[in-house]
């Protein structure tokens, strides 16, 4: 699934990340879980928390970032 195609309020971890320097400089790495905050309409931002940051990433990044769903009990 791409980042791009989430619902919002639900814990996804990182699969695949382009090699784009943003994704650099706001530490996302494989394998790392992230909670979608919004995602936008009309090829909007989807905004990320990760360690109680925000983070917005924009849709042609968005879908370039593959994702799954976690589990509530892989949470804990």
């Amino acid at each position: 699934m791409l980042l791009s195609t989430c619902t919002k309020e639900q814990y996804y971890r990182i699969d695949t990340l382009p090699d784009y320097a943003l994704i650099d400089a706001i530490g996302l790495t494989v394998g790392q879980t992230v909670y979608v905050q919004t995602r936008g309409l009309f090829h909007g931002p989807t905004v990320i928390k990760k360690q109680n940051r925000h983070y917005a990433i924009g849709r042609e990044l968005a879908d370039q970032i593959e994702v799954s769903e976690v589990e509530a009990d892989e949470l804990l």
